[in-house]
């Protein structure tokens, strides 16, 4: 979770039944922190690092050692909202670097390739349990694109599911 009680938002955690004292995790900067997603394995948590000189950029770091906190993507344009998929091999994300939000993915953890998802828009990524369709915002409406995994991914065309008139 995210807490301001030593000042900058960073991230704390603390067992499910409450037993064990709440640890700060990110000790690494002032910038402010916000966590997003596990990774398959539940060994890397990943998150959001507000930096005044990059912008939001997305992290990650192994959650039996904090020190490993590094950035997975630190660009001088905002990345936000990763999401990891069920099978933990790809994480999805918007990204303002065309001059709007776009969806994108990567592999994980190796995070060399990038895939781009939408054209015209989108946020708020979020990925089927199946791994095998992603759902993002565009404008009002709800849009879904197909996904196969493997070397070179297939990615369907978006297919608006749920607009919203009103």
């Amino acid at each position: 979770f995210t807490s301001a009680r030593d000042g900058a938002l960073n991230l704390y955690m603390r067992s499910i039944d409450g037993k064990n004292q709440v640890q700060r995790i990110t000790t690494h900067t002032p910038n402010l922190n916000w966590p997003h997603a596990w990774s398959g394995d539940g060994k890397t948590l990943i998150y959001v690092e507000r930096n005044p000189e990059t912008g939001y950029d997305i992290w990650g770091l192994n959650i039996d050692d904090p020190d490993s906190a590094a950035p997975l993507l630190e660009t001088p344009v905002n990345e936000n909202n990763p999401v990891v998929s069920g099978d933990g091999k790809w994480i999805a994300y918007q990204s303002n670097e065309s001059g709007q939000y776009e969806i994108y993915i990567h592999n994980f953890p190796a995070f060399d390739k990038r895939w781009q998802v939408s054209t015209e828009g989108g946020n708020q990524v979020l990925w089927a349990p199946d791994g095998k369709t992603l759902y993002y915002r565009h404008g009002s409406e709800l849009v879904s694109v197909s996904f196969q995994g493997g070397e070179n991914p297939i990615i369907g065309d978006p297919k608006v599911i749920i607009e919203d008139d009103s």
